[in-house]
Order: structure tokens, then C-alpha cells, then sequence
């Protein structure tokens, strides 16, 4: 009876592996395409892809520009959503609260190596801090809500086109 069951064990290991053998040379002759919608045929990098946090109006316009514009990019809701590849990415974070934009702006920057960050600075009491920091742009939001999302829209192209520089709007 043992040496039956030997038989038949070795049997199968040897059609086992002859199977194997077969289905990676197949596998090896053909290349495969996935069917998933979500998949882009030219994957982008990480640093392509801008992150937007906030959940105000100006936020919300700005991802509206950035999908006519067919920019990539991804909503930041929390801090622990950042990806250890987005060092090279850019930021933007537009909330209506200053001590939120600090926060995220200062983690992204700290812990994350994140370089170009683009804040929304609420209140002229606060800018000096904001300044501390060493951001790429400073955006100080004032009366003119026009003015400001054109500077967004400007900043969100030279981003694209990879011709960001540091100062104050």
C-alpha cells in the first residue's frame, strides 16, 4: 500500500511540475493588458499627481480647474493619507482654518519631505508664521476672491509645467 501511494505521489508531482513548466512558457509568450478602467496606459509618477486639502468653495474650484484641465490629482482629507512616494508632489492646502493649514503644511513638510506646498494663509495675524515655515507659495486670502483663485489657477499651470519659484502672492 506504501509504495503504491509513493507511486502515485510522485505521479502527480511530475504532472504537477510538467503542467507548470508548460503554463510559464505560455504565460512567457504573451503579454497581458488589464481590463481595469482606473489603469492609465502611460502610469504617472507620483510626483505628476497635485494633492488638494480643504473642503471651502476656493478648494473645490480649484479641483473643478484642475479635471477641465485634465491635471491629476488626489483629495487630501487627512495627514495619514499621504503616500511615502509624494516627496515630489505638490500640495495645496486651501482650508479655511489657519491652524489646519499649518498643521498638515508643517507634517508634509517635516515628515514627509514634501517641497512644493501651496498654503491658503486666512488671517494677516498669522502670515509671519506661516512665514517660518519656508513654504513654496504663500497665498493670503483677502477680500478678493477673484484675485486669489486666478493666482490658484496661475499656480496650478506653472506646477504643470514645472516652472514653480518661491514667493508671496
Amino acid at each position: 500500500m506504501t509504495v503504491v501511494m509513493f507511486v502515485f505521489i510522485i505521479i502527480f508531482l511530475l504532472i504537477g511540475y510538467y503542467m507548470m513548466h508548460r503554463l510559464d512558457a505560455y504565460l512567457a509568450g504573451h503579454s497581458f493588458h488589464s481590463d481595469d478602467k482606473d489603469t492609465v496606459p502611460n502610469a504617472l509618477n507620483a510626483s505628476d499627481i497635485m494633492l488638494i486639502y480643504g473642503d471651502n468653495e476656493i478648494a473645490d474650484m480649484t479641483k473643478k480647474y484642475c479635471a477641465m484641465k485634465h491635471y491629476p490629482y488626489e483629495t487630501i482629507h487627512d495627514v495619514s493619507e499621504f503616500q511615502p512616494d509624494c516627496s515630489e508632489s505638490t500640495l495645496l492646502v486651501l482650508s479655511n482654518k489657519d491652524s489646519n493649514n499649518l498643521m498638515l503644511g508643517s507634517i508634509a513638510s517635516k515628515i514627509y519631505n514634501l517641497s512644493s506646498i501651496i498654503i491658503l494663509c486666512n488671517q494677516s495675524n498669522h502670515l509671519k508664521i506661516f512665514k517660518e515655515y519656508n513654504f513654496y507659495k504663500i497665498l493670503f486670502k483677502d477680500n478678493d476672491f477673484p484675485y486669489l483663485y486666478e493666482s490658484i489657477k496661475e499656480l496650478i499651470d506653472d506646477v504643470h509645467n514645472k516652472k514653480i519659484q518661491s514667493d508671496i502672492f
